[in-house]
């Protein structure tokens, strides 16, 4: 019974842990399920009926007849709405059945980008000169799964796992004890403290301080020189995030935010992108800002790293990186929401957690040279730990 309290605790002790790992199971679900899943396995269907029973559809097939009825489908402005599709392409997709009492057509939903209005009227313009009875209220949905459902289907999953990774960290520890450094007077449990700032604003007063930053930097520009392919579209991933974390975790959160602006500016004299955007260097400067408060004068757990993480992976890079995109490209709302849903979500969440991972790595292998050097409390340095 007395176990059974600790292992209670525990799990309570790591309350923060299941919060993040149930954001990161709903949306990974939710984006399978809205992404991957329904889109190749959603229809569109409509119901008719005709007097003359197996009608003979081949004329219907054809794709002169596809690319005029896909043409009428127009935007208030007038203008085509499936450009982007081609008459062989619907060709393949749609498909009509008989039941015996009535027939059915049926195609893909992400032919139509999820718009019922436009496989209706495309429907219609198809079969213009059979003057179709629909039955059935006319266009329904068939194999959606719902994506809230996955999405609370991916929270119960992850806590399952991390409840049975608590449960064999705490087999394996349960007689450790568990050293707690906070004290409020140099190492902080949250920078809600008066004291806190002032030490950070103090940070940008030391000559040390100034060159670990510059250091930093040269390696931020090296690293944003050799840009590794992602897989998602044109964004790459660079390995700058590693040296920025230790600079918010040496020189604060004050130190770190002025650190993402030179970073960004000078990214940006070095290797040119198309125009400067003010948008990218706030991103910087707030990824910084976020370092500093998860990382200086405080524990370093492997939640707060992960925490720092989500805050700039999907508040940051997804929210943030995907307004400045669409302004940059002049996208309407559409666009926007493709491009955050399509490209920088899906990059975001699948290298949230290897980026997590290698973060908390560098962290255990850099504090005790930064604790040698009087960068970082060896306290911290010795106390670097997953909760």
């Amino acid at each position: 019974m007395e176990n059974f309290k600790r292992f209670f605790v525990l799990c309570f002790k790591s309350k923060f842990m299941y919060f993040i790992i149930s954001i990161i199971g709903f949306l990974t679900m939710f984006l399978i399920t809205n992404q991957i899943i329904n889109p190749n396995n959603v229809r569109y269907n409509m119901d008719f009926e005709l007097s003359e029973v197996n009608y003979d559809f081949t004329r219907y097939y054809d794709e002169d007849l596809i690319e005029s009825s896909k043409d009428k489908v127009l935007s208030s402005k007038g203008e085509p709405l499936l450009d982007y599709l081609s008459a062989s392409k619907i060709k393949d997709d749609i498909v009509i059945t008989y039941n015996g009492e009535y027939y059915t057509v049926s195609s893909n939903r992400s032919m139509f980008d999820s718009k019922d209005a436009r496989f209706t009227k495309f429907v219609s313009y198809l079969f213009t000169d059979l003057n179709l009875n629909y039955i059935n209220n006319g266009l329904y949905i068939t194999g959606e799964v719902n994506q809230y459902l996955m999405g609370l289907l991916g929270i119960a999953i992850l806590g399952f796992l991390h409840t049975i990774y608590l449960l064999i960290l705490f087999c394996i520890n349960k007689n450790k004890e568990i050293i707690r450094i906070h004290d409020n007077e140099t190492i902080f449990n949250t920078p809600f403290h008066k004291k806190y700032w002032i030490l950070s604003s103090l940070e940008l007063k030391k000559i040390k301080n100034m060159v670990i930053m510059a250091i930093l930097l040269a390696f931020m520009m090296i690293a944003k020189a050799i840009p590794l392919p992602s897989g998602f579209g044109n964004l790459g991933i660079s390995l700058g995030y590693l040296f920025f974390a230790i600079g918010g975790m040496t020189i604060g959160p004050i130190g770190a935010l002025i650190m993402g602006f030179i970073s960004d500016t000078l990214g940006f004299m070095l290797f040119p992108d198309g125009n400067f955007f003010f948008g990218y260097t706030l991103n910087a400067m707030l990824a910084g800002f976020t370092y500093g408060l998860c990382f200086y004068r405080t524990k370093v757990t492997f939640s707060k790293v992960l925490f720092a993480r989500i805050i700039v992976n999907l508040f940051v890079n997804v929210l943030l990186g995907s307004i400045w995109y669409a302004m940059l490209m002049g996208m309407n709302i559409e666009g926007f929401k493709t491009y955050l849903l399509v490209t920088s979500l899906p990059k975001n969440l699948v290298y949230l957690l290897p980026q997590t991972i290698a973060l908390f790595i560098v962290f255990k292998a850099v504090a005790k040279a930064l604790s040698q050097s009087h960068f970082l409390d060896s306290r911290i340095s010795e106390n670097i730990t997953l909760f």
